[in-house]
């Protein structure tokens, strides 16, 4: 390790101390922010992969195409995978299986789908009382 005798004052680049370093390439007063200012730049590297993996497929993408992947019907209507699912085995939304591996949907029948449910408040009846 390659030290002097000659002392530097510096500045920490995490708590703002100032202390005297051995080399010139030292940036942190001691072990401890050395160690909070690595894990606070972690932190901050795994928060930007998270947003991009966030935001990789924009909506935006996804509303160019006239045939969509269950993925894709997935981002535009702002569900689950699985959600879609459960759309087409009720029978609410229509989907071409064209292959076990391929299933695609008309954006046409998504509009289909909209089209022909109107939400209706369900009233339900009211309850007696048990008299006995």
């Amino acid at each position: 390790m390659a030290t002097s005798k000659l002392k530097v004052l510096r500045t920490c680049e995490f708590c703002g101390k100032e202390f005297y370093a051995q080399k010139v390439s030292t940036l942190y007063c001691s072990k401890r922010c050395n160690e909070l200012a690595y894990k606070k730049r972690r932190r901050q590297k795994q928060v930007i992969e998270t947003e991009a993996r966030v935001t990789q497929k924009p909506i935006e993408a996804v509303n160019e195409k006239e045939i969509l992947s269950l993925k894709d019907t997935a981002i535009l209507l702002g569900i689950t995978k699985r959600s879609v699912y459960n759309l087409i085995y009720n029978g609410t939304l229509r989907a071409h299986k064209l292959s076990n591996r391929m299933t695609f949907i008309l954006k046409s029948d998504i509009v289909l789908m909209f089209e022909g449910k109107t939400y209706v408040k369900e009233v339900k009846p009211e309850r007696k009382p048990i008299t006995e």
